[in-house]
């Protein structure tokens, strides 16, 4: 859809972690000095002691310790979207998550101090996603239809 619409796309599906870290360092690179860049992740999510985390395909996550060297910080796609010094920056992280590790119910944790990024969650800091409404792609066809409210020829 945005290809088509003319924008440069990378797309990485089903990627282990080096695989998402090159793909995120390719990105930065491009956004250099560009308009706006926007990072649309869709998998599983896990907040640990604060800090939201990306599970890649393989980790292998045994306990709570495992989580930081398994998969990627959102702090890192953050700091590399800041790098960039572009106008604007969108993260959309459409992650079903349940934390294991937790005795609450899990969710992603707010995320502060980020200038000129945007950042949107599948729902609110702390809860926790259906995963049936991500298998329906729910998320995304609401985002297209917010971002054709902007721009009806979109």
């Amino acid at each position: 859809m945005l290809k088509k619409k003319g924008f440069n796309v990378l797309y990485l599906e089903d990627g282990s972690l080096k695989k998402i870290k090159n793909i995120v360092r390719k990105f930065s690179s491009k956004l250099k000095d560009s308009g706006v860049g926007f990072f649309y992740y869709a998998g599983h999510g896990v907040e640990v002691e604060n800090i939201n985390y990306l599970i890649s395909l393989g980790a292998d996550i045994i306990q709570k310790s495992d989580v930081e060297f398994e998969s990627l910080s959102i702090n890192y796609i953050i700091r590399q979207m800041e790098n960039s010094h572009n106008r604007l920056n969108i993260v959309v992280l459409d992650a079903c998550r349940n934390d294991p590790f937790s005795r609450g119910g899990g969710g992603l944790a707010q995320i502060n101090n980020t200038k000129g990024i945007y950042i949107a969650f599948a729902t609110s800091p702390g809860d926790v996603a259906s995963e049936l409404l991500m298998n329906d792609a729910f998320y995304i066809k609401f985002s297209y239809f917010y971002l054709k409210c902007f721009n009806p020829k979109f």
